[in-house]
């Protein structure tokens, strides 16, 4: 059923939180070593050169290191500039949410339903689709999915986010998860044509996880206010221009796409 890839961005946060325990293994294995040979050499010494007064210092420089200098090493291993920091900083927020949403998906639709993750119409796109649902019953959904915590509130025009701070932020033009869904249904709609699959409705809806969520005017798109919502929201859904030959030259086309971006 499921059909996923993983973006530039799930690629570095793998790879950073590899070097992350790799280090983190690499210090406790020269800790371990050097405790061993403080405790393992038997001589006479002033208390800052005995063995216990070293393995307090070399114990705090240990956990100085993995807890504080961590990050630095591992950013400069992975060679994060300041631009891809941010964006990493927002995937990482943003992953489990995707993972949250990714597993209710697989608990609500059926084997002869697909699931695409990270999906991309072409490598230009500067936005990929969080999710395409493709089902014979309902149709294709495209999902965005965002982990906001604190209260959310929906306008028109623009979001209010305020955070458990309480920083409060205006989320306007791309900033606004809506504007994305329209950006990628329209290329969809265009790559649907050019499959001559002119009659579809391709459903849109942001998908919030975390938080309180108000809506005072959706914008035209769907808002699922919390993850409990999303069966509910897709058990609504209903295609009936979705032939089963339709369904599979989509998926097929679909697959190609998955494989090739």
């Amino acid at each position: 059923m499921a059909a996923t890839r993983r973006s530039f961005l799930q690629n570095l946060i793998t790879r950073k939180r590899n070097i992350y325990i790799g280090f983190e293994i690499l210090v406790t294995v020269l800790w371990l070593i050097d405790i061993w040979y403080l405790f393992a050499i038997n001589f006479k010494s002033p208390y800052w050169n005995s063995p216990i007064f070293k393995f307090v210092i070399l114990t705090a420089l240990a956990v100085t290191i993995i807890f504080g200098g961590r990050k630095k090493i591992s950013d400069i291993l992975v060679n994060i500039d300041k631009k891809n920091y941010r964006k990493l900083k927002g995937a990482e927020a943003g992953l489990e949410g995707e993972n949250l949403v990714w597993g209710e998906l697989n608990k609500i639709l059926k084997d002869d339903e697909k699931i695409y993750q990270n999906l991309k119409l072409n490598p230009n796109d500067k936005y990929d689709f969080d999710f395409v649902i493709v089902s014979p019953r309902k149709g294709v959904i495209i999902l965005e999915v965002k982990d906001w915590s604190g209260t959310t509130t929906f306008y028109r025009n623009n979001i209010v986010r305020v955070d458990l701070n309480g920083k409060k932020r205006n989320k306007t033009d791309w900033e606004d998860p809506r504007k994305r869904i329209n950006h990628n249904s329209n290329n969809l709609k265009k790559y649907l044509k050019s499959l001559n699959l002119i009659d579809l409705t391709i459903a849109r809806a942001v998908v919030v996880v975390d938080g309180i969520v108000t809506v005072e005017d959706c914008g035209g798109i769907y808002i699922v206010k919390k993850i409990e919502e999303l069966k509910k929201y897709i058990e609504t859904r209903y295609e009936r221009n979705l032939t089963e030959d339709k369904y599979q030259k989509l998926i097929s086309a679909l697959d190609k796409l998955k494989d090739n971006f």
